[in-house]
């Protein structure tokens, strides 16, 4: 198995182990004797629940409690006031959307259930560990769809690219076709697919030169670039339903912006809150089976739980010009929005953002205002690819045609492709094609006679 999970039972902290926002490594138990094992490292960086970061040298733990050094004064930060913990590892640097070697601990006070909505996990060998690297269809709990990811650390041995991918959730997933996208392309630009498979170069980055939270929180240091800083957080609200469940906040960003400039592509690097996916399974648990009938997904999508929209001031009022859709907790991407903003006068680009709050974390956004680059972009199809058991299942991911690699919580594959020949003085990037589903296993609830539709669907309405 590739991820951990670390229970204190002691002091009702439910620990995932993640990598960026999400999990990494392999699965174990640590017992409440080796909870101190935080005091072994020299420094560690917490998050607390109004967003403020701490670096805390020489951490140890005493009466549920973190304590250490904070700019050389002694700080005391109690356990219920803990979002975040990152342990920095192996001299690199932690940083939200890329998993670069760090370790962060997410600590969800007196939780008992992991959000389990997400489908397959994909972990690319970088040429001494397998590290995860995509979702490639996460969302897709209704009839199959086809997800692009981006592969960061993805690094050819003896020719060959090699990958994992796991079942580690209560689902049964369906995948039905998976390619490697092995794109070309000049030195120092990003590469950044869209929803529909189409990829983008950004070549001229532009950073915002204001953010905020309205009414007047500045929130700049905290999107300006991909770093260990991020806005928004994990709600701990012992009633869910609360008028701070129920908000919304909006953002303001704002980038210069060439006067002739006719389209901006916004990227932004989010993901959802574990806390979100939590509300989503207890969603489902409420209605179990009937959930594919019962229009969640629109609801969820409608509302802004699975996407926000993107609000471009011109002509004096704001107009929805496009949306940034959502990433799993356990592993943010970079998203993007294709903006018109050719009607827009002067040198400046003012965007809003209304987001539900407690369900996004955004790690940074920036606009590119040029055209795209030329490309080439080959498709390779799965060398060899082995169950658990051994088995050869490469047919079953050959092709977009129903039949589908089926796996159970637990199941896993091992998939090889070929390295194509380079091209010279071309730099490379990866994006992970896969087409698939997967279905949530609901809980045994009988839920029309436990909760009454219209109750269940007034509680997650009104979220609005």
């Amino acid at each position: 198995m590739y991820r951990k999970f670390i229970s204190f039972a002691l002091i009702a902290v439910f620990i995932f182990s993640i990598t960026s926002c999400g999990i990494r490594t392999t699965e174990e138990y640590l017992t409440e004797e080796e909870a101190p094992t935080i005091e072994a490292e020299k420094a560690v960086w917490i998050t607390t629940k109004d967003s403020s970061e701490y670096k805390v040298t020489n951490p140890k733990i005493q009466d549920s409690k973190v304590v250490g050094l904070v700019n050389g004064k002694v700080k005391e930060i109690e356990f219920s006031e803990i979002v975040f913990v990152k342990i920095k590892k192996n001299d690199k640097t932690l940083v939200l959307g890329t998993a670069a070697g760090g370790v962060a601990i997410a600590m969800f006070i007196g939780a008992s259930t992991l959000p389990e909505a997400c489908g397959p996990f994909v972990y690319s060998f970088d040429g001494k560990e397998f590290v995860l690297d995509s979702e490639p269809y996460g969302g897709a709990i209704l009839k199959e769809r086809t997800g692009y990811a981006k592969l960061n650390y993805l690094v050819p041995v003896d020719r060959k690219y090699q990958l994992r991918m796991t079942n580690e959730l209560n689902e049964t997933q369906y995948t039905d076709e998976l390619k490697l996208l092995v794109i070309e392309h000049p030195v120092g630009i990003d590469i950044v697919p869209d929803v529909t498979g189409e990829i983008h170069a950004i070549t001229s980055p532009v950073a915002p030169v204001a953010a905020h939270e309205l009414p007047e929180r500045d929130i700049l240091h905290l999107v300006k670039m991909k770093d260990d800083q991020l806005w928004g957080d994990e709600p701990f609200y012992e009633n869910p339903y609360d008028e701070r469940a129920n908000a919304r906040k909006e953002l303001i960003l704002e980038f210069p912006k060439p006067k002739n400039a006719k389209t901006a592509r916004l990227v932004m690097n989010v993901c959802n809150t574990l806390y979100s996916t939590y509300k989503a399974r207890e969603f489902l648990d409420h209605f179990g089976d009937l959930y594919p009938i019962m229009g969640f997904v629109r609801s969820f999508a409608r509302k802004g739980f699975v996407r926000f929209d993107v609000e471009v001031w011109e002509d004096g009022r704001w107009k929805n010009k496009g949306c940034i859709r959502g990433a799993s907790p356990y592993l943010p991407r970079d998203q993007i929005a294709i903006l018109n903003v050719s009607k827009i006068k002067g040198d400046s680009l003012k965007l809003r953002l209304n987001l539900v709050d407690g369900f996004w974390r955004i790690n940074s956004a920036i606009v590119d205002y040029s055209e795209d680059v030329s490309i080439r972009v080959r498709e390779i199809e799965v060398a060899e690819a082995v169950n658990q058991k051994g088995e050869d299942i490469r047919e079953a991911m050959r092709a977009d045609d129903d039949n589908f690699y089926v796996t159970e919580k637990g199941d896993y594959a091992k998939i090889t492709f070929n390295e194509p020949p380079p091209v010279p003085n071309m730099a490379r990037s990866f994006i992970l094609k896969a087409r698939g589903y997967y279905k949530i296993h609901t809980s045994d609830l009988e839920p029309i006679r436990k909760h009454q539709t219209s109750e269940v669907s007034e509680d997650f309405g009104s979220l609005r």
